[in-house]
């Protein structure tokens, strides 16, 4: 995982957007100990990787996001309660994926 970051540099502006864009991601997981140290994100832009619903989970661990961006990845589902802690989030952008519509 270190390896895909070492290829484009994470863009963290004071501390309040992390850009992940582009970096061939299939999971989160492997980067806790990065969200870890970043608690106050308030605008996280993972557009462009290959993230599944698996990803919802982490974003869990930043309650002052105010935008996520996953535009372009593997997202088939939004299950409503991945957001239940995110309750400042005002823009959430999905485009892109293979979201299914329930019935």
């Amino acid at each position: 995982m270190q390896n895909l970051l070492d290829k484009k540099t994470p863009i963290c502006v004071d501390g309040c957007l992390l850009d992940l864009s582009g970096h061939g991601l299939t999971s989160l997981e492997g980067l806790s100990n990065l969200f870890e140290n970043l608690p106050e994100i308030r605008y996280l832009w993972l557009n462009k990787n290959h993230l599944t619903n698996d990803c919802f989970d982490i974003l869990k661990q930043f309650p002052n996001l105010i935008e996520i961006s996953l535009q372009c990845n593997n997202i088939t589902d939004t299950p409503p309660s991945s957001f239940d802690p995110l309750s400042s989030i005002v823009n959430l952008y999905l485009r892109d994926n293979q979201i299914k519509k329930n019935s």
